[in-house]
């Protein structure tokens, strides 16, 4: 008997020995991506209710460690910027990273025209777009979805204004079918091509995230551009959904 009891507290030492730490949660925060600018700042605000937590965040983008700036009090953020933020605590791994992503508003668009969405999610129409407000990590609202492709936008920004960068954001839930895209195309009145991407990784798994996409191409006066979207053709083999089409859901575009 005594030797059942001596192997057991033995066992259960070496096993104490490569016990891994409990992970902290995300902090929670009220902003996953805003436009801001001077007279439009945003307040960004974490939160994480434990004793003896500390969340600790960055400003540039750069990720946050024990010794970064300790949240105190809600962040005024007036100027494009990447918050970073994690929670530590002494007896615990820390928490994974949760970012808060911060963009210029970005430049008058005179008018706008976008391929209709699937019915099921038409947001609140083509002003969805350019509203200025981003969607969550939710679809059910701020986005437009769509089902099939090739998606265009064709934009008119403000006479006179030099423009050289075409901004949009986009959801990636791929649990619920939607996926990033496959190519992304911006053409000037001309039906020139300005510049164009393609995506070979869209197919590979991800978790899901609100993202963020930038093109850029030769500064001009632009009287207008056409940004053109193909999502994935085809849902990936890996997937539950394979062979089916995938979805892609945008919620905004702006332009510097």
């Amino acid at each position: 008997m005594f030797k059942v009891i001596h192997w057991i507290f033995l066992c259960g030492l070496a096993c104490s020995g490569f016990a891994q730490p409990l992970q902290l949660s995300q902090p929670k925060t009220n902003i996953h991506m805003a436009m801001v600018s001077k007279d439009n700042p945003q307040n960004l605000i974490l939160d994480f209710r434990m004793v003896n937590t500390d969340i600790r965040f960055t400003q540039d983008g750069a990720e946050p460690t024990i010794k970064s700036k300790r949240y105190r009090k809600p962040i005024k953020v007036s100027k494009p910027t990447i918050i970073k933020a994690k929670v530590f605590h002494k007896d615990f791994a820390s928490s994974e990273t949760i970012t808060a992503t911060f963009v210029d508003r970005g430049k008058k668009i005179l008018s706008y025209n976008i391929s209709d969405p699937n019915p099921k999610y038409t947001g609140e129409g083509n002003k969805t777009m350019f509203d200025g407000q981003f969607g969550d990590m939710s679809y059910s609202n701020r986005y437009l979805g769509y089902d099939k492709g090739p998606i265009e936008m064709v934009i008119k920004p403000e006479v006179n204004e030099n423009i050289s960068t075409i901004h949009f954001s986009n959801l990636i839930n791929q649990g619920a079918w939607i996926f990033g895209p496959s190519k992304i195309s911006v053409y000037d009145e001309n039906h020139n091509l300005l510049v164009q991407n393609i995506f070979n990784d869209t197919t590979q798994k991800s978790v899901s995230n609100h993202m963020k996409y930038t093109l850029k191409f030769n500064k001009n006066k632009y009287g207008q551009l056409k940004l053109v979207i193909d999502p994935l053709a085809s849902i990936p083999d890996w997937h539950d959904g394979r062979g089916l089409p995938a979805w892609f859901f945008v919620d905004e575009v702006w332009v510097e």
